[in-house]
């Protein structure tokens, strides 16, 4: 206890002036600041009541405790207002299972943005090239933004829970559709130990056509020895490049040099880089339904403009 608060007079015949002083002494040997202004009964009975020595609380346990429990405030607007923010472009409909493209950070239902990505490799909104080979590999859920769809649009998540039970429910598959089992210690049986073998990784395969390029309105002078292959259809892995194709023509026709001969898609001169994953599904992509066709002729020269 300070000594200005072992010094405060009590009773009511006590000078009120010296109650006064005294108060204000206490409140400043702790830190109070010179606040003695206050109310006369209110002070004199929070001295008189609380011990002196008692710290005074600051900070935001003391801010808290003078305004009280602050009420929650609820905020209204109109759905249509944030509408544009939380339908997709594709279905016109609130988004379900969010995926954003990282390129361009437009975000589309996961369903609507993986039919599109299938046969286009653009963003719907901005038109960009979103990858060349695999777009599919570009696009990232965004439960964020999936939540707060679900906070604002009431029933949503109800709803879409309820016709993704009555999916599973029509093709016999249990709420929630099928579970994966794990398989317990019990139903292992003692085989012996495998020997240690290098794995493999698998190697796509893609099967094409390599036939000579005889469009006769090119007027392309044809050498000799470009002649047609005696087996066209070819399957090979999918990461081999025009480069291999091209080796692989010199060899067969017994080419000086595997630049002897051009490989084309379509009409279009490619690349010795372009793998044949990369020209199945950047060149030949509005014709997929038929099997990919590479033409081959003698190499043409350019003369510069």
């Amino acid at each position: 206890m300070s000594e200005a608060a072992s010094r405060l007079p009590a009773g009511d015949g006590v000078d009120l002036e010296a109650r006064q002083r005294l108060i204000a002494e206490a409140l400043k040997a702790h830190g109070a600041g010179e606040d003695a202004d206050d109310t006369e009964a209110d002070g004199a009975a929070a001295a008189e009541a609380e011990p002196a020595s008692a710290p005074a609380a600051s900070g935001p346990a003391a801010s808290a405790a003078k305004e009280g429990k602050k009420s929650v405030r609820n905020i209204e607007f109109e759905l249509r207002m944030v509408n544009p923010y939380i339908v997709c472009e594709l279905c016109a409909g609130y988004f379900i299972s969010a995926h954003t493209i990282s390129e361009c950070l437009h975000t589309f239902c996961k369903s609507c943005i993986v039919k599109h990505l299938t046969t286009n490799n653009t963003c719907p909104t901005c038109q960009i090239v979103v990858h060349e080979t695999n777009p599919l590999d570009k696009i990232r859920p965004d439960r964020t933004l999936q939540a707060v769809v679900y906070k604002i649009v009431k029933n949503l998540a109800e709803d879409e829970k309820a016709r993704m039970d009555k999916f599973w429910a029509d093709r016999g598959e249990g709420e929630g559709g099928p579970k994966r089992t794990r398989a317990s210690s019990t139903d292992k049986t003692d085989k012996p130990p495998l020997a240690k073998t290098r794995r493999v990784e698998p190697v796509d395969q893609i099967s094409f056509v390599l036939e000579l390029y005889d469009e006769k309105q090119d007027a392309v002078e044809q050498d000799e020895k470009v002649t047609n292959l005696e087996k066209p259809f070819i399957r090979t892995s999918s990461r081999a490049t025009v480069t291999h194709l091209k080796k692989f023509l010199a060899k067969k026709l017994r080419l000086d040099s595997p630049d002897d001969v051009d490989i084309l898609c379509r009409g279009e001169v490619l690349g010795r880089e372009f793998t044949l994953e990369f020209i199945a599904k950047t060149r030949w992509r509005q014709e997929r339904d038929r099997q990919l066709v590479l033409k081959y002729r003698p190499k043409v020269d350019f003369d510069p403009i």
